[in-house]
């Protein structure tokens, strides 16, 4: 029988995740998405570890292959790590350890925070310790912007944003957001146009929304001080999302860390310099004995 397989399982409060199991090994990595994410951003690390870890990614409610919740109130960064503990559960995964990108940092901070003694070392990628809207282009005033779309547009308007979201792989979308938001010289475009096809086919905007509102209003940073585990943090100098000065915050925080900029990354670091990044993370493995 094959280690490598898809299921839908029943989470804690009976809503239903979608995740997929793949590799073989004693540790297991467990990877946690951005939002509106459902995997393209690890499609270097996977083959890499698969051969070393068991690896579990599942996709968040509303995103994905993951239905769109009963209970739309329970989409939250904090319902997602329960979701995460649900799967391992079920998997019987005593610990992890824990990579998230993007949103996927601030859910492996709150998985320290709710269960640490289930959680073997983490590995944060351009992403936030937490409120991310309000450091977003070096600037605090996304954050309002971001709220109020929030309210007004992606709550009750999902189901009209469903019928245009064909827009989201639109032509001249990739050359835009190539030239402003990612690194386009590192970037490939086969390997960045999976995200914007997932919006397109497989997200809920109401969801979307939900988890949005939460991750803007969660934060990890008092816990970062209490973090005591081996943690790598790799962070893009030109990360305009969430901004490198962040990763070098959490880094002083966080005492067991280490930290990687990478100088031309951009917030995509993880598939702009794929050899670069699974060799910091393999390195850091073998150094702390994770591997």
């Amino acid at each position: 029988m094959s280690n490598n397989y898809e299921k839908l399982i029943k989470s804690f409060d009976g809503e239903e995740i979608w995740y997929r199991a793949i590799g073989d090994g004693d540790k297991t990595l467990i990877l946690a998405d951005g939002i509106a994410c459902s995997g393209y951003v690890w499609k270097y690390i996977i083959p890499f570890f698969e051969k070393k870890f068991r690896i579990i990614h599942l996709n968040y409610r509303g995103h994905g292959e993951t239905p769109i919740p009963k209970n739309i109130d329970s989409v939250t960064v904090e319902n997602v790590v329960k979701d995460f503990f649900a799967v391992m559960d079920y998997e019987k995964i005593e610990k992890g350890i824990f990579l998230g990108h993007s949103m996927g940092v601030q859910v492996i901070l709150e998985a320290f925070k709710q269960q640490p003694h289930r959680v073997e070392g983490l590995v944060p990628m351009c992403g936030s310790y937490g409120e991310p809207m309000r450091s977003y282009h070096n600037t605090d005033i996304f954050d309002s912007i971001f709220r109020w779309g929030i309210n007004n547009i992606l709550k009750p308007k999902s189901e009209f944003l469903s019928k245009i979201s064909f827009l989201a792989t639109f032509p001249l979308i990739y050359p835009v957001v190539s030239r402003t938001e990612v690194n386009g010289y590192y970037l490939k475009k086969e390997d960045f146009m999976p995200y914007l096809e997932s919006i397109r086919d497989k997200l809920d905007f109401r969801s979307f929304g939900y988890l949005l509102e939460s991750a803007m209003n969660h934060t990890a940073w008092p816990i970062l001080n209490k973090i005591d585990i081996p943690t790598l943090i790799i962070a893009g100098a030109k990360d305009t999302m969430t901004p490198y000065f962040l990763s070098v915050k959490m880094h002083k925080e966080i005492k067991k860390s280490k930290l990687w900029v990478l100088p031309w990354g951009s917030h995509t670091a993880p598939i702009e310099q794929p050899q670069m990044v699974n060799l910091l993370i393999e390195d850091f493995f073998i150094e702390n004995r994770l591997l």
